[in-house]
């Protein structure tokens, strides 16, 4: 659903979602294995996930510099501007990979997917949060649909297999799913600012600013807090890759 049109946006919205006093980012954090000491944040965008791991190993992986630009005047280190699929990590040492809402973009996915198989090693972890349609209610669905018909079209990403059947396509990379849940969180929008912010953070690279205005005005109408849900999904590797 989301992306980052300009840098730090998704991490604007998702700390303002909330379920039982946690937004998704703690949630998703929640998910990394106790006995991770490495954690490798793949898409880590500005870094809003450093300061959750508490005193574990952590280094940030992105493809955007304005992300990693943000990142490093938070204090975040160490920070790689690069290629998931090819981390230049040694392999095997355990720990987990992180994607905060990044694994749907990441391309090409199977390939990023067999290069964190081969870092994290067989007794290591991937965690990943994605964009998910339930648990949502009908009045969400009503408030989205009317944003849709608004924007004129719903977000796409460049991977969208990995949200529709993300056990098959993390299967064909090596890993296979033992933990896949579901968790709607509430976004409070409280004025048109709020409704602006939450269209400008949606993956929609070809929508137009008019389209996006409309699509503001449309969800700025519901006047009251919009259920965004989620999919956080744990995979471990099935064998230690031969790679």
């Amino acid at each position: 659903m989301f992306h980052e049109r300009e840098a730090g946006i998704t991490e604007r919205v998702l700390t303002r979602c909330r379920s039982d006093g946690q937004d998704p980012y703690d949630w998703t954090v929640d998910a990394l294995p106790a006995t991770a000491e490495r954690i490798i944040d793949i898409g880590c965008g500005n870094a809003p996930l450093r300061d959750r791991i508490g005193e574990r190993g952590w280094v940030g992986v992105d493809r955007s510099a304005s992300e990693l630009r943000l990142a490093r005047r938070a204090g975040a280190q160490p920070l790689v501007l690069g290629d998931a699929t090819r981390l230049g990590l040694r392999g095997g040492v355990g720990g987990a990979a992180l994607f905060s809402m990044s694994l749907m973009v990441a391309t090409p996915v199977a390939d990023v997917v067999a290069e964190v198989a081969r870092v994290v090693g067989p007794e290591g972890r991937l965690v990943a949060l994605m964009p998910s349609s339930r648990p949502l209610t009908w009045g969400d669905r009503i408030a989205y649909g009317r944003l849709l018909v608004a924007l004129r079209q719903r977000p796409r990403f460049p991977e969208e297999g990995v949200l529709g059947d993300p056990a098959a396509v993390l299967a064909a990379a090596g890993m296979t799913v033992v933990d896949d849940r579901s968790r709607r969180f509430v976004y409070p929008v409280d004025s048109r600012t709020d409704a602006e912010l939450f269209v400008d953070a949606l993956y929609l690279p070809r929508v137009k600013t008019a389209r996006r205005a409309a699509g503001s005005r449309a969800l700025a109408r519901r006047g009251r807090g919009l259920g965004v849900a989620f999919r956080r999904i744990v995979a471990r590797p099935v064998a230690a890759p031969n790679r």
